[in-house]
């Protein structure tokens, strides 16, 4: 049986983050609010992720996405005692594992590449 994307991520112990979008549509005098879920991680672990359809963020060259279908959303909230959640604002919500930030890894990586230039 294939495992979820979240078997594997935590199977093979890989930083990653989940990401709630949260867009407002403005209509006849009312707002609607829809959700988008996705994961990034680190390049340096795509090769663990083979067949997993994450695309490249077009802001972070090293950071790449993928959303969430909505089983995999359901999954992620089953989860939800794992994640801590370090961001929350008009435009979303960030939730990064316990004691594995991916904001500190994201960093960690940047600077490396920074030392190497």
């Amino acid at each position: 049986m294939k495992k979820t994307i979240f078997e594997v991520l935590f199977e093979k112990k890989i930083c990653f983050a989940v990401n709630v979008s949260i867009n407002t549509f403005k209509g006849k005098g009312v707002d609607e609010n829809s959700r988008d879920y996705f994961l990034i991680v680190q390049k340096k672990d795509l090769e663990k992720l083979e067949d997993m359809n994450f695309e490249r963020t077009s802001d972070y060259k090293n950071v790449y996405e993928r959303d969430m279908s909505e089983v995999e959303i359901i999954e992620f909230k089953t989860y939800q005692e794992k994640f801590i959640k370090v961001k929350h604002n008009e435009y979303g919500r960030v939730y990064e594992l316990k004691n594995n930030s991916f904001k500190e890894l994201h960093e960690t990586e940047k600077n490396k590449i920074i030392k190497t230039k």
